[in-house]
């Protein structure tokens, strides 16, 4: 399928042809052609495919429609106590991509399961969406700024990529943010910006 094809030429360079694009601010090309170099879109084109490298590896999209993937800004990947890689990971990853996300911003997932997810399916043993793993920020586990950025530090060096779920603030809606909270929430964001890491 174009779509296994295009999975493993996820980082190479690749043409598509004869393809219905539409592009991300909802344009239709109604065929037309785009060029990834380096795993990256570098050209899309109406009409004829732009000229690729030599070797590139060319496939025929007549009849079918190309476009942007969709990024799920937040969502629970594994949650439940089972053995997640082998009861669920493969048909969910799976599932994911067959509805059009190609980007996961994890919710909040443990580490390190979560970090091992992401380099299962970045080596290809699982085929699925790209994952950007969080380091979860529960403020009610720590008593000090200090152990806060220290267990930041902890998660970035785990493999956290953002810093999140925070659940902000902790008290009953409509409650105000106690000082702690406030306190809490300005030393994680600017924890993040030092290792140039978002909080979700």
């Amino acid at each position: 399928s174009i779509f296994g094809t295009a999975q493993r030429s996820q980082a190479q360079n690749l043409v598509i042809t004869n393809a219905r694009i539409i592009v991300g601010n909802g344009q239709v090309i109604e065929q037309g052609g785009i060029l990834v170099r380096d795993g990256r879109i570098a050209a899309v084109v109406s009409g004829e495919a732009p000229t690729a490298p030599p070797g590139t590896q060319t496939i025929d999209a007549s009849g079918f429609t190309v476009m942007p993937g969709f990024i799920d800004d937040h969502r629970h990947l594994i949650g439940r106590g089972d053995n997640f890689f082998a009861a669920r990971a493969n048909k969910e990853m799976m599932e994911l991509l067959e509805s059009g996300v190609t980007t996961v911003q994890s919710g909040g997932d443990p580490l390190p399961t979560i970090v091992q997810l992401k380099q299962k399916i970045e080596s290809g043993e699982i085929k699925g969406p790209r994952i950007v793993a969080p380091g979860p920020l529960n403020f009610n586990k720590y008593q000090t700024i200090d152990e806060l950025r220290a267990a930041i530090d902890e998660e970035i060096k785990a493999g956290a990529e953002s810093l999140g779920e925070i659940h902000f603030p902790q008290a009953t809606f409509p409650a105000k943010a106690t000082e702690k909270e406030t306190a809490f929430l300005k030393a994680a964001i600017d924890e993040g910006k030092k290792h140039g890491v978002p909080v979700q």
